[in-house]
């Protein structure tokens, strides 16, 4: 093998492994190998975000981390109001996401998920959030705290959140060394193995892996929420339709990452022989792609079914005003946050949305009603029994959620 082959193999291995790790943020762990230094940590003394074990895995970032890094430290520096002492809430998060905004804008992109994590869950004291002279919670190595808030944090009602932010860090670690690779549960549904929630799901569909059942709850939950929703909304009808759309707004990237799972509501509404999932939003770039069926479940009169996905960069205002809009079946919002949205008027099918929380819901529901100037009729405001089992840390309450908790379903 010659050098030239040899640099390009040893390129693509770094870059393979820069994904894995890129895959989540911690402020107080290495940021390569997730793991806590015995022996202290190497910080990036540029933008002072990245913690690394040794200057092994610090160099092994810098190709990686050198645009978000100089992004950060120029935003630092020029609108120092950024980090100012604040102790509510409330305000360090819009503080957070004013950074945000700013970082997207001198970069001329969209940020990755773990370069939103590195801004949101900067090192702070959970209280005042100085960002100075901080202590770790070694248990859970997700929450800081400043010398004057030290009984704070004794006495702060950290022992459920702690356990659940540590069960957080631990799956990033074991995803970030064994990533599960997509599947299509080929059996599925079988008779005599009910899936009546997530948890028969997994009983009867996955084998007893600790982690991977975290990782499969995340990744089925999508399509499982909506037949879910179509049940308790007695909208199943909607199923024998042999061309069936579905638009799901605001989508992220693990709406696409996950894409290849909605094989399983084909699965389920068999009469379906081509499904098309329409997925638009910000973090998207536009593509259009098909996923081979599977042989077993997947056959009609000895012709595969289709599955098809289209991925549109923009917002649902923007898109219902495309040559590239069509009618959908249903419209699904997944984490779906209405703050930010335009005036604009919804299409005429059936509307599922899920939240981490019914008190977000109500906020959704609120909103939506405001901006689309339409009266929603409400079939279903309950928890979802297909919420993901993955918990995810949560910048707005320093605790977690649990993608798609909470399920509205409404008709207008």
């Amino acid at each position: 093998m010659e050098s030239s082959e040899i640099s390009t193999l040893y390129q693509q291995l770094a870059s393979s492994e820069a994904a894995l790790y890129n895959k989540s943020f911690n402020p107080n762990v290495c940021h390569v190998c997730k793991f806590k230094s015995r022996e202290g940590y190497k910080t990036c003394e540029i933008c002072e975000t990245n913690l690394y074990c040794s200057l092994e895995h610090k160099m092994e970032d810098q190709l990686y981390h050198r645009q978000i890094c100089q992004a950060i430290r120029d935003v630092e520096t020029n609108h120092l109001h950024l980090y100012r002492l604040c102790k509510e809430q409330e305000e360090w998060i819009n503080l957070r996401k004013e950074c945000l905004r700013l970082i997207k804008e001198k970069l001329s992109r969209d940020l990755e998920p773990y370069e939103v994590q590195m801004i949101m869950f900067k090192q702070s004291c959970f209280i005042c959030h100085i960002q100075c002279n901080l202590s770790t919670c070694t248990t859970c190595y997700s929450i800081n705290y400043c010398p004057n808030h030290k009984e704070n944090f004794k006495h702060f009602d950290h022992v459920s959140n702690c356990k659940d932010l540590k069960l957080c860090l631990n799956i990033d670690i074991a995803l970030r060394y064994n990533s599960p690779s997509p599947r299509k549960f080929i059996d599925f549904p079988e008779k005599g193995k009910p899936f009546v929630d997530m948890d028969s799901f997994l009983t009867n569909y996955l084998a007893n892996v600790e982690f991977e059942k975290y990782f499969y709850s995340d990744y089925v939950s999508g399509p499982l929420t909506l037949y879910y929703g179509m049940y308790v909304g007695d909208l199943n009808f909607l199923g024998i339709l042999s061309y069936f759309t579905v638009l799901i707004i605001a989508a992220n990237f693990l709406d696409k990452e996950y894409s290849p799972a909605w094989e399983l509501f084909m699965h389920i509404f068999n009469k379906i022989e081509n499904l098309t999932i329409i997925l638009i939003g910000p973090e998207l770039q536009n593509k259009y792609y098909d996923i081979t069926t599977c042989n077993r479940k997947c056959l009609s009169f000895c012709k595969r079914k289709k599955l098809n996905f289209e991925c549109y960069h923009m917002s649902y205002y923007e898109y219902v005003n495309s040559t590239f809009y069509r009618q959908p079946n249903v419209i699904v919002g997944y984490q779906t946050d209405f703050n930010d949205w335009e005036e604009t008027s919804l299409s005429n099918c059936p509307l599922f949305l899920t939240t981490k929380s019914k008190l977000k819901a109500n906020q959704n529901i609120n909103k939506l009603q405001k901006v689309s100037n339409t009266h929603l009729n409400i079939i279903y405001h309950e928890e979802n029994t297909f919420s993901s089992k993955r918990p995810y840390k949560d910048f707005e309450t320093n605790g977690v959620f649990y993608r798609n908790k909470f399920l509205t379903v409404c008709t207008n």
